[in-house]
């Protein structure tokens, strides 16, 4: 498989309501130079906000979470 070459880090932010799960993948990223974890929220209450000025090439999300489900989310996302 062809390697495309990055142009820095991939800023990923991080949504999931489960503390120790998203505790691991936030160690899991920081593992890998290629990527800068923006940020850890356990849920997307705040989604606009958080996205806005950090703006992440990648959002990994959970899909069932408490207030804002990822649907919802992804949908608020869509029409800023």
């Amino acid at each position: 498989m062809k390697e495309i070459p990055l142009h820095g880090p991939i800023k990923v932010a991080l949504y999931d309501d489960n503390g120790e799960l998203r505790k691991s993948m936030a160690g899991l990223l920081a593992a890998f130079p290629e990527f800068i974890l923006i940020g850890a929220y356990p849920d997307a209450t705040q989604v606009l906000e958080n996205c806005e000025y950090r703006t992440p090439d990648v959002i990994l999300m959970d899909i069932h979470m408490p207030h804002v489900t990822r649907i919802e989310a992804v949908g608020l996302l869509k029409s800023n």
